[in-house]
């Protein structure tokens, strides 16, 4: 990942208050980090994701997610939170003020340079904007691409590959998607 990362941004925000406050602030972006995916799933540039009701319910899974003690409230994790807010974001409607298209737009590129997030997600917004021919899909793609292809770029320049076999094998795919993934978040750590 690029040296810009929200780890950063957050620590960099700590500096700005006296050291005794360092970690709540932290806390707090990790809390307001956590809270944008919400917040943007309620708004009404969501309403083509269903009704309100559902979307409260999508909300409420998404804050009730079992195992969430590990990523939630955590500065550390929080690229997660934002991954989520950026595809939210990138399927919502359009901005309707230039304000909005400002805050849109360096939020996108923020979240490109914070994350490789966009390499998956700008293709499936060109095939969006290919599907519904909406302008603003075409600008989110662009610069969903400026961060993509800066990620990609930096992924194939500071990598260093090891040449020895990883041990990796379809029996241990299996049970780590399975195991740990499915049914790690259907039925807590525990199960």
């Amino acid at each position: 990942a690029l040296p810009i990362s929200l780890q950063r941004l957050g620590a960099g925000l700590a500096l700005l208050v006296p050291f005794r406050w360092a970690p709540l602030v932290t806390v707090l972006v990790g809390m307001a980090l956590q809270a944008l995916p919400v917040t943007i799933l309620l708004s009404p540039r969501c309403r083509g994701w269903g009704p309100l009701p559902l979307r409260l319910l999508f909300a409420a899974i998404y804050v009730a997610i079992p195992n969430s003690r590990e990523i939630h409230v955590v500065l550390t994790n929080s690229q997660w939170h934002l991954a989520l807010a950026e595809a939210l974001l990138a399927f919502a409607a359009s901005p309707l003020t230039w304000r909005g298209r400002v805050l849109d737009s360096a939020f996108f590129l923020l979240a490109g340079f914070c994350g490789p997030f966009g390499i998956v997600l700008a293709p499936l917004v060109l095939v969006f904007w290919w599907l519904r021919r909406q302008q603003w899909s075409l600008v989110i793609f662009c610069l969903l691409g400026v961060g993509a292809i800066t990620q990609i770029w930096v992924l194939l320049h500071s990598v260093h590959r090891t040449q020895y076999p990883l041990g990796a094998n379809f029996g241990d795919l299996v049970r780590m998607v399975g195991g740990n993934i499915v049914a790690g978040a259907l039925f807590g750590s525990h199960a």
